[in-house]
């Protein structure tokens, strides 16, 4: 049974807890969050929230908060030049195999496959590609983009394609095994929760 406590960011799977993809890449020392101020994060929060609850048809825009009104512009602009219509929003997914999860912003199927899309209210950040590859592993997408959200009602995206994806697939899954051992060394324990190599449990999809 898959578990997610939103307060606590939480996700377990089978009762055991399992690492986020950004706990994975934060663990692994590639997200410098000092430079996160408390607003911002926050503003962070409303921004995925108006934005999910406009996508869903359930937002008041009479009752939103001004400063939010110029990213959620930002976002119905992407949107309508785009085309596209997400599939997936702001949902959790889970890999028993590799023994990790994380939310997805959206997703929207694209002939035959998914493109996974994590949505900024900041500039795009380097480690990108790899939050995008670890997405892409919970629904097998094939694709991935980032979309950064302005507070001019502007908007850019970075698009991650099928090669570059994989490759940072790769690199995902080596950093979720070195976290994954970390964790169980600081437990006192001597291999992962999910398997002795760290990934998944034996015998198990």
């Amino acid at each position: 049974m898959n578990e997610f406590r939103e307060a606590t960011h939480e996700y377990k799977i089978d009762g055991k807890p399992v690492p986020s993809v950004t706990q994975v890449l934060k663990e692994a020392g590639l997200i410098d969050s000092t430079f996160f101020t408390p607003e911002a994060a926050l503003r962070g929060q409303h921004v995925h929230t108006a934005c999910a609850l406009w996508d869903k048809g359930e937002l008041d825009t009479c009752a939103l908060d001004p400063v939010l009104v110029p990213y959620l512009e930002a976002w119905q602009k992407f949107r309508k030049e785009s085309g596209v219509t997400p599939t997936i929003i702001e949902e959790p997914f889970y890999s028993l195999e590799h023994g990790f999860a994380g939310t997805i912003d959206r997703a929207w199927m694209d002939g035959k496959h998914f493109i996974v899309c994590d949505i900024k209210s900041g500039p795009l950040p380097d480690w990108l590609p790899l939050q995008l590859a670890g997405y892409s592993i919970l629904i097998n997408a094939f694709s991935g983009m980032g979309v950064e959200l302005r507070d001019n009602g502007s908007y850019s995206v970075k698009v991650v394609k099928t090669a570059s994806l994989f490759k940072a697939r790769r690199q995902f899954l080596e950093e979720l095994a070195k976290v994954k051992q970390q964790r169980s060394m600081a437990n006192g324990t001597k291999e992962s929760e999910y398997g002795p190599d760290g990934f998944g449990p034996p015998g198990r999809d």
